[in-house]
């Protein structure tokens, strides 16, 4: 519970500092316009999920209403990269490092990461923002 809680309270500061004008976090054009529109597209309707890899080193933030899951190193606060991920909303880590277990509402699982979206695999369950790694 409180590590769940740290890397909530650490994904709202890289989410603070990143959107603050002329913060050093946001150094290169390219960079700030790939953040601002990941944000605006995520924060507008709101998280539903956050989780840190099983290494700690990178944080997932799962927007349901907005359809996407941001991936931010942990370390450099700094935004990774996004993927579509339609009504899902829980988010957990998995036994590989950067890469989590994403589930959705419409019945289906899949890892995903700072690489993409894994190929979706049908369940006959509705899952819901709850997922956690059984280790």
């Amino acid at each position: 519970m409180i590590y769940r809680l740290a890397s909530t309270l650490t994904l709202a500061l890289m989410l603070l500092v990143l959107s603050l004008p002329g913060s050093k976090a946001r150094a290169d054009a390219d960079h700030t316009a790939i953040v601002k529109a990941a944000l605006t597209r995520v924060i507008q309707p709101g998280y539903g999920a956050f989780a840190a890899d099983s290494e700690g080193s990178v944080v997932g933030a799962y927007a349901p209403r907005g359809g996407v899951v941001t991936y931010w190193d942990a370390t450099a606060r700094r935004f990774l990269g996004a993927c579509n991920a339609r009504d899902g909303c829980g988010l957990a880590p998995t036994h590989r490092g950067a890469t989590f277990l994403l589930t959705s509402g419409e019945g289906w699982l899949a890892s995903g990461g700072t690489d993409g979206l894994g190929p979706r695999q049908a369940t006959r369950y509705h899952w819901d923002n709850h997922a956690i790694l059984v280790r």
